[in-house]
């Protein structure tokens, strides 16, 4: 069985993009977002379209022309290794 991954961390690294800055354009306050980035907590698929869109609109443009954002970057299906082990 897999899992899906939310690679908020790896993203906000990459393009340059603050927790506080994320949690002001979505609207929520920043433990949210640091509960996406930790695991403890996993955004909506809905959640998931908004935080590409924030990424797009707050991140180092020039990255982003350079290395365009694609979900795949910001979520992955990986094993669940705690499941294939039993």
């Amino acid at each position: 069985m897999k899992v899906l991954i939310f690679k908020l961390k790896e993203v906000q690294a990459k393009y340059s993009v603050s927790g506080k800055d994320l949690a002001s354009h979505l609207g929520v306050v920043p433990s949210v977002v640091s509960d996406w980035r930790s695991g403890k907590k996993s955004p909506s698929l809905q959640r998931l379209d908004e935080i590409l869109e924030a990424v797009l609109t707050l991140g180092n443009q020039e990255r982003l022309r350079i290395d365009p954002l694609s979900l795949t970057e910001l979520v992955e299906w990986r094993p669940n290794k705690d499941i294939e082990a039993n």
